[in-house]
This record gives C-alpha cells, structure tokens and sequence, in this order.
C-alpha cells in the first residue's frame, strides 16, 4: 500500500489497518489487491453488504465522467459523485437542504473508504474498521 493516510478516524495506523484487511480476507475467503484504477469499477455492480445477507443487492452504476446511478437517486438531485485514489474509494452524496435542522443549503457528504479486488473480481469496500463492509459483483446482462 502507500504512506498511511487515514480514511477516518477508525483507521488508526498501519498495523491496525493491516488487521483489518486481513479480517475482510476472512469474511471474504479471498486475497485482496487495492484498487487504483478507476476503470475497475466502470459499469454496473450490484452492491450488497455481506453481514446483512437478507437485504436485496442495490444497482449502482459507476460512470466514466465519475458520477454514479443508484436506487436512492431523485430527480431533484444531482447524481453523486466517486473517485478511486491510492486503493480508496470516496463517494459522495447529495444532501438537500434540512431548514428544520439548521441546513438552509444543500451540501455534497463524501465519504471514503479501502477499496479492493477480490480472486473472483468482486470489489470489496470497508470503512477503517471493518464495521462496513460493502460488496461489488458485476451485474451480467
């Protein structure tokens, strides 16, 4: 991997971030490889989330001009938003404005996380310790 870069305030140094990893292998069953590219993760995926396997996989689909599609989107939103940089995955999601909670404008909430590839070419996303964790398998057809 490259110099240590917190993704958040879970992700503490090194050592821990490598145990981590090494826990989502388990779960996994698979070896993983960080992802710099973004073209690993252009198309569509369903996303789902391997400690909650009773919840239908979502459609995302992941946009060359790095924007992305997903069941959540509306109308009167702008489409959010994605990069991959050094093995780490930032999505970005827009919030319309909350007057009732103080938020007179909207604002963009980005949020970052690993990112890697898996033996059978899933894509694995997990937060600093692991608590999230998110799985890609390519949508066929």
């Amino acid at each position: 991997m490259h110099d240590f870069t917190p993704i958040d305030h879970k992700d503490s140094d090194p050592e821990y971030r490598a145990a981590v990893l090494d826990g989502i292998e388990t779960v996994l069953g698979s070896k993983l490889t960080y992802v710099d590219s973004p073209d690993a993760l252009l198309g569509d995926w369903n996303r789902s989330c391997p400690h909650l396997p009773d919840r239908e996989p979502q459609r995302f689909s992941y946009l060359a001009d790095g924007t992305f599609r997903s069941p959540y989107d509306s109308d009167d939103s702008p489409p959010g938003k994605w990069r991959i940089d050094n093995g780490t995955y930032t999505e970005s999601t827009w919030c319309k404005p909350m007057p009732e909670y103080g938020m007179d404008e909207g604002t963009w909430n980005p949020e970052t996380y690993h990112c890697a590839l898996a033996e059978d070419e899933s894509v694995a996303i997990w937060n600093g310790d692991g608590s999230l964790l998110l799985l890609l398998t390519k949508c066929i057809g």
